[in-house]
């Protein structure tokens, strides 16, 4: 996954661990469950600034405690600022959504302005959707109605040419192309605050991957 506003490129923060293919992936995930530090509750609050109750709808769901190496990629300097770029790798199940997830959250919430999330699929970006109205169910009905979180599903004909009055694009890597062109085109790039790229390794796909290089470039 790759995050953020154009700028710097951040080393992987992840532990070594995390980093390392040869080790099993069993091993690496035991790793990383045993690092465990701060609360959620924490986290949300002192070192993202987003509200509690998007830090309770995660403990529902049995997330207690970040794991050590997804606090050290929200805590490396200038990230959830957007001041820098994040590139990051862990195991399957090792909780890359996590730290994906809550820097847009972050980041909509902070600036107001665009973010987009790229999936590979049309059933991902479905479940993400879903997964992304239920962690600001809570938070918008607190909210006036301009002050909600608007979010957007993307893909085939679904979403329509641009963002309109949505906030939070999740969409395919076909749509996410086409979006950031009409925004270029349109001379509103800059309201694009955050850009996250789930299966990075789609780039070496012979059909697709192209559209991902000039997303990214």
């Amino acid at each position: 996954m790759a995050g953020g506003d154009p700028g710097t490129a951040a080393s992987p923060p992840t532990s070594t661990s995390a980093l390392d293919n040869s080790l099993p992936a069993q091993k690496v995930l035991a790793e990383i469950r045993a690092h465990a530090r701060i609360s959620i509750e924490a986290l949300f609050e002192n070192v993202l600034e987003l509200p509690v109750e998007m830090a309770l709808a995660y403990r529902r769901r049995g997330i207690v405690r970040p794991y050590d190496w997804q606090c050290q990629c929200l805590q490396t300097p200038g990230v959830v600022t957007g001041e820098r770029n994040l590139l990051y790798s862990a195991p399957t199940s090792g909780g890359k959504s996590f730290v994906a997830d809550v820097l847009l959250l972050r980041r909509a919430i902070h600036t107001r302005k665009k973010v987009l999330l790229v999936l590979p699929f049309v059933a991902v970006v479905r479940e993400k959707v879903a997964h992304f109205k239920s962690l600001v169910s809570v938070y918008n009905a607190r909210k006036r109605r301009r002050e909600a979180l608007r979010i957007q599903a993307f893909h085939g004909n679904k979403g329509g040419r641009g963002f309109g009055r949505c906030q939070i694009g999740i969409c395919t890597i076909e749509k996410a192309n086409a979006l950031v062109n009409k925004m270029i085109q349109e001379g509103s790039i800059n309201q694009l605050s955050c850009l996250v790229v789930d299966e990075l390794h789609m780039m070496a796909d012979q059909q697709r991957g192209y559209l991902l290089e000039l997303l990214l470039r």
